[in-house]
């Protein structure tokens, strides 16, 4: 976590105590030219809350920034343990003035852990030969899951990552599912170079694999590490958009082969 001029999290823990995690000041983006931003690592206990907002939360004509966050502390220890929707409105209700002179954000986010039933991991040697396998052995997983209906889109992406890994990163190479309300896959390695979504053009070879894992994935982004990064992506589930028909993969296909044959 870093802060660009905006005021630190507040964190609610298990127990109801509310607390304010010491995070480096740093000036605002823009500002402070190249200077690299210092970061907190925070570890949190499932049930915690994060509590992300603006200075406009605190601040008002009638209060300044210590007065604002005194609130603050009394109406997240005031809204006990509701959902993370109940808490904004609880905050909002206490907080929120009259007449607000700033933009106001609030953001809260609750803390759980996954069933290790709910988890897969693979280690990946650095060997082309080695995606195969592991592309099977993910494909076996989501069999047992149920999640049979998006096994090919997930097995087409999961092959496009773990090449990228072996040929440009570097080890330790791991592959991880996790199965929640939606499929997260993930496959790090210890190189910090993230790969760049581009358009191939027409004479290249490669370059396209990224831009199928776009197209097939409902998000997908990088996630650095101190030993290196993560690609990650996520597919629904269970809301009609999970699978994709082998006629759109098709023609999915057919536009990446069209780029090359004009």
């Amino acid at each position: 976590m870093a802060r660009a001029g905006h005021p630190g999290p507040v964190l609610v823990h298990p127990d109801g105590s509310v607390g304010f995690p010491h995070v480096p000041v740093a000036p605002p983006l823009g500002v402070g030219g190249t200077m690299p931003f210092e970061t907190t690592d925070l570890r949190l206990p499932e049930g915690s809350r994060l509590v992300l907002y603006t200075d406009g939360l605190l601040k008002d004509r009638d209060r300044d920034v210590d007065t604002g966050l005194e609130l603050l502390r009394t109406s997240l220890a005031a809204a006990g343990d509701r959902d993370a929707e109940a808490t904004c409105e609880t905050v909002i209700d206490t907080m929120l003035p009259e007449r607000a002179s700033d933009d106001i954000a609030l953001l809260v986010a609750r803390t759980r852990l996954l069933d290790p039933g709910q988890i897969a991991v693979w280690d990946v040697p650095a060997d082309p030969a080695a995606v195969a396998p592991v592309r099977a052995e993910c494909g076996a997983r989501l069999r047992e899951w149920g999640l049979e209906e998006i096994g090919y889109t997930t097995e087409l992406i999961l092959s496009e990552l773990i090449t990228n890994a072996v040929r440009y990163g570097s080890p330790p190479i791991r592959v991880r599912l996790l199965r929640d309300r939606s499929l997260i896959c993930e496959v790090s390695d210890g190189s910090s170079t993230s790969p760049h979504l581009r358009r191939a053009a027409t004479t290249d070879e490669g370059g396209r694999g990224l831009f199928l894992v776009a197209h097939l994935a409902h998000r997908w982004g990088t996630r650095y590490t101190p030993e290196g990064k993560v690609i990650w992506t996520e597919q629904p589930l269970h809301d009609g958009t999970a699978a994709t028909t082998g006629e759109s993969l098709a023609d999915l296909f057919l536009g990446a082969w069209d780029e090359t044959a004009l």
